[in-house]
């Protein structure tokens, strides 16, 4: 079964589930969890499906098949889905027909003090009468690969990768106008938003009634989520971890007493 168990106390809040899900090759567990999904959203609700990997775009884990399922299985159950993932290098833009959406890009992401443009393409799920959304940008996204090196060794700024693309999540989903009843966020890359959501966002109407579910996935890169994490509770500099908190941090703040 690929539920683990509650998770503790300490990392359940009012808003925000934590879904543990080990992943090993075996096809029941993909149905398991769209059905656990279901029995989450009886009613008709907005969906934001926010993943790192998704079949046919990328295909790393078991993680890009339930992200392909699962948007579809809600969306065929009369839940108003949208899906948002990086534009890897990897993924070809013709084959695939992704196109630029104009109205929605032209922002920029700070990460660690410097501006970083944020475009926004978007193509059609095949066999399915859905959109996904596409985050790009040159200086994160455009090398041939995904999270490794052709040597296998981590790339260095996958910690940068991973704030540009969740603080540009919620920022373009501020500029859609469309505010989630549920936000569902799919492996390690997406797993500042649910931090984002209960601090720089919470003030933010449009996500006032968010509900979210975070699922994290067994790959190889585990040790990069949990080494940012580390960094994050051990760095003695504020201005580091108010930089990665709030999305519009530019200085230096004052640390609480």
């Amino acid at each position: 079964m690929p539920w683990t168990g509650e998770p503790t106390p300490s990392l359940q809040t009012e808003k925000c589930r934590f879904f543990f899900v080990n992943l090993q090759p075996q096809r029941e567990k993909s149905h398991s969890l769209i059905s656990r999904y279901r029995v989450k959203t009886m009613s008709k609700k907005k969906v934001l499906i926010v993943t790192q990997e998704m079949d046919p775009y990328t295909e790393l884990t078991e993680l890009a098949e339930i992200a392909r399922k699962l948007p579809q299985y809600a969306q065929d159950n009369g839940l108003e889905v949208r899906v948002l993932m990086p534009r890897f290098g990897t993924i070809n833009e013709r084959r695939h027909r992704l196109h630029e959406v104009v109205r929605l890009s032209g922002m920029n992401i700070i990460v660690d003090d410097d501006d970083y443009p944020l475009i926004i393409k978007v193509a059609s799920l095949p066999g399915a009468r859905m959109q996904v959304y596409f985050l790009d940008n040159e200086d994160f996204f455009k090398r041939k690969a995904i999270f490794e090196n052709e040597k296998g060794e981590v790339f260095d700024d996958n910690i940068d990768r991973m704030v540009f693309f969740c603080k540009g999540v919620l920022e373009t989903v501020k500029k859609f106008g469309w505010p989630p009843d549920i936000v569902h966020c799919h492996g390690w890359m997406t797993s500042l938003i649910p931090l984002y959501l209960k601090t720089a966002y919470k003030n933010e109407p449009l996500f006032r009634h968010s509900k979210v579910i975070y699922s994290i996935y067994a790959n190889s890169l585990g040790h990069t989520f949990w080494i940012f994490y580390r960094r994050l509770l051990s760095t003695t500099s504020t201005r580091c971890t108010c930089s990665l908190i709030k999305p519009e941090m530019r200085f230096p703040c004052t640390p609480e007493q």
